[in-house]
């Protein structure tokens, strides 16, 4: 098992959070990977067409030192 001291500090956040401001912002704060999450919206990879948008939304969060670890699928009906 690896030592959580050397665990990354990652957080969670929908891709329509992810602007330039926020991505920076992330970076300075020391998170360097994210995890994608629909939240309590519908799914993103519906209403985003996420698999289309992937490399773009994975390129710019890179371009700001932020790597995109895991995709959070919904595992809940949303109303």
């Amino acid at each position: 098992m690896t030592n959580r001291k050397n665990w990354p500090l990652a957080l969670s956040i929908s891709p329509g959070e992810l602007t330039d401001e926020a991505l920076s912002a992330l970076a300075a704060a020391g998170i360097k990977q994210a995890e994608l999450s629909s939240g309590n919206i519908a799914p993103f990879y519906e209403t985003l067409v996420f698999t289309h948008k992937a490399k773009k939304i994975v390129a710019r969060a890179r371009a700001h030192g932020v790597e995109i670890g895991s995709v959070h699928l919904p595992f809940a009906p949303f109303s």
